[in-house]
């Protein structure tokens, strides 16, 4: 929806994914915004790096 509305506007949009699996499956997107040279910004967050519940938020399975 990012790329398409870039393209008609020419305006920078953003767009926001899930860690992992959704910056996985933006993979097509990306590229076509790139094929169509859409100004489209990408932000993806980090996976939890402790997985022993040692901090608040953190993995525990």
């Amino acid at each position: 929806m990012a790329d398409g509305y870039a393209r008609v506007s020419g305006r920078p949009q953003a767009v926001v994914v899930h860690v992992d699996v959704g910056t996985q499956a933006l993979g097509q997107g990306i590229h076509n915004a790139s094929v169509g040279r859409s100004p489209v910004l990408i932000f993806a967050g980090l996976c939890p790096y402790t997985e022993s519940g040692e901090l608040a938020g953190s993995r525990t399975e």
